[in-house]
């Protein structure tokens, strides 16, 4: 297992190309930073898997804020 594939899993309890802003609910000390590019940011909505990618969710701003509470 590489570096990456075990951060992913030890923080974030994913792997590979199934990274999604959901994942931070795994991130409970929180390690992780979460960082989004402000073009993403400036839309009405985006679209995140549900820790699994065979499926896409939609969430407005207002929805991902709630990783806030989180410390992220």
């Amino acid at each position: 297992m590489d570096v990456l594939t075990e951060r992913l899993h030890k923080y974030l309890r994913v792997t590979p190309r199934a990274v999604s802003l959901l994942a931070l609910i795994n991130d409970t000390e929180p390690k992780v930073e979460f960082l989004m590019d402000d073009d993403i940011w400036q839309q009405r909505a985006f679209q995140c898997h549900p820790l699994l990618n065979t499926e896409t969710y939609v969430l407005t701003k207002r929805k991902a804020l709630i990783f806030k509470a989180t410390g992220h």
